[in-house]
């Protein structure tokens, strides 16, 4: 185990620099110029070919992309990004301002993905083949089908067309004023975990069909035990392990779910910020958020899979 673990920590540094090497020609090879942007501000002023050479030549840009690269991967290792294209302020200074937004959002919508998922999932095995099972099968259809654009959209119209109240967008901060720092969060969090709770909720209703057909289920069920705990302990216990392996992989859907979110909800997020910085060809700081959004994501899926030990004592990494 301890093996297993080592070189699942020595292969994390060397997939975030895939992913950086990756993003990095992805971004070289998109159509525009950044020097040409900063020198025009934004295509709103004309400039010279002498200024677009003098920015390209601050920025580092005329370099060979080798050492670019090896320029930008050198920053990291000394917790130095460089500067923002578009703001100039240090890119890590814009991150750790947007990064408590985005955490934030996905930890509610990853909750409201469990807490509505697991228990549509588990009534829908349970009713199999009733009218229960055919709606929760429905909400569950119609979260995978509608995207999240959509929904955040008719929900601040239907709000404000109805209730004659429209949700607070942007950020507040929560000791400064709970009451409209949830406003703010719930609703997209809500519409967020939905979809994701659709997903959960129909993997945990056909594994748990399966797993409630097997003999210990019935040995259980024979021995007088509650039906709880024979679902609880028994049935869902062991049908978790597909579940551990879901949520792994959508966490990262997630995180990539928030550009969208953030912006119909106007909350100052990674998600906002990923998407102005790709507009504005804002190399390092794309650069380095789709690494950060790399780690994250490696460094989950370790803990998940170790999470499958506790969960089934069988499973063992050599």
């Amino acid at each position: 185990m301890t093996r297993y673990l080592l070189k699942r920590l020595a292969a994390i540094p060397l997939t975030a620099l895939g992913a950086s090497l990756l993003i990095f020609l992805l971004l070289r090879a998109l159509p525009g110029d950044p020097a040409v942007t900063i020198a025009t501000r934004g295509g709103e002023g004309v400039a010279s070919a002498q200024e677009i050479a003098a920015v390209r030549d601050r920025l580092g840009l005329d370099q060979p992309l080798p050492l670019q690269f090896a320029g930008y991967v050198g920053g990291l290792l000394r917790l130095d990004a460089g500067d923002s294209l578009r703001t100039g302020k240090p890119v890590l200074q814009e991150i750790a301002a947007r990064l408590p937004v985005t955490v934030e959002l996905a930890l509610l919508a990853v909750m409201v993905s469990l807490l509505l998922g697991l228990p549509v999932g588990v009534a829908a095995a349970l009713r199999y083949g009733s009218w229960v099972d055919y709606a929760l099968r429905g909400f569950g259809l119609a979260g995978l089908s509608l995207p999240n654009f959509w929904l955040g959209t008719l929900a601040i119209l239907g709000l404000s067309l109805w209730l004659n109240w429209i949700p607070p967008l942007g950020r507040t901060n929560f000791f400064e004023d709970p009451a409209t720092h949830l406003q703010q969060i719930l609703l997209p969090s809500l519409i967020l975990g939905y979809r994701y709770s659709a997903i959960i909720g129909r993997l945990t209703r056909s594994t748990l069909l399966d797993v409630l057909h097997e003999d210990y289920i019935r040995t259980a069920r024979a021995k007088g035990a509650p039906e709880r705990i024979v679902v609880v302990r028994h049935a869902l216990r062991n049908a978790a392990l597909p579940l551990v392996s879901i949520i792994g992989v959508e966490v990262g859907a997630l995180l990539a779910g928030t550009v969208v979110i953030e912006s119909v909800f106007a909350l100052p997020g990674m998600g906002r910020l990923l998407l102005d910085a790709v507009r504005f060809r804002d190399y390092p700081l794309v650069q380095t958020i789709v690494t950060l959004m790399a780690l994250l994501v490696l460094c989950l899926n370790l803990v998940l899979d170790l999470v499958y030990t506790w969960l089934n004592p069988r499973v063992r990494y050599a």
